[in-house]
Formats: structure tokens, C-alpha cells, sequence
């Protein structure tokens, strides 16, 4: 993997956030916020595709895509989340497509 560098002033107690990830975890503060920023990229996907689907703007085979999830890991969050599902016929067609 090919790494850039980046420079960010973080607010101190964010920073000493940071540092009780690396502690605890046993990694430097620079794999510590490689693996922050990676999981906050991710749900940051996630809630993006809830967002969208709930308003009705996707499918939930895009939902999926956005997320970067499986179709049935989707639904789960879905579930979770209490987003009731808005499936179509295009929907249906679309994720039985993905499982033949």
C-alpha cells in the first residue's frame, strides 16, 4: 500500500483520544488514526446509504454498493436501523440477479 502524508491540528482531547486508541490497542498514533479514519470512512458510507435509501432515492442494491456491504448485510442494517424496506419490482429483479 503506497501512503501519503498528511498534516491535521486535532483539538487536544481528540488527540489524547487518539493516544488511548494506541495505547490500548498496542500501535502508534499513526496506524491508530489510519484505522480511525478507515472505520470513520466507512460509516460514514453506511449512513450515507441509510440516508439515501430511507428517503427513497436508491435501491437497495445501491444502498449496498454505497456501503461497500453485501446485499443481505444491508438489509440487516436496515433492520436495525428501523428503515423500513421500499423494495420494487426493479429492486427484486435487481438482487435476484446478484444471486443467480
Amino acid at each position: 500500500m503506497s501512503l501519503g502524508y498528511v498534516a491535521a491540528r486535532l483539538p487536544k482531547d481528540l488527540l489524547q483520544e487518539v493516544d488511548k486508541v494506541a495505547t490500548n490497542w498496542k500501535m502508534d498514533r499513526s496506524t491508530a488514526l489510519r484505522q480511525i479514519i478507515d472505520v470513520g470512512i466507512h460509516e460514514i458510507k453506511r449512513r450515507k446509504a441509510i440516508e439515501l435509501y430511507r428517503e427513497g432515492k436508491i435501491t437497495l442494491g445501491r444502498a449496498a454498493e454505497i456501503a461497500e456491504v453485501p446485499l443481505w448485510v444491508m438489509a440487516e442494517i436496515l433492520r436495525r436501523e428501523n428503515v423500513p424496506f421500499n423494495l420494487d419490482v426493479e429492486a427484486v429483479i435487481e438482487a435476484v440477479d446478484r444471486f443467480s
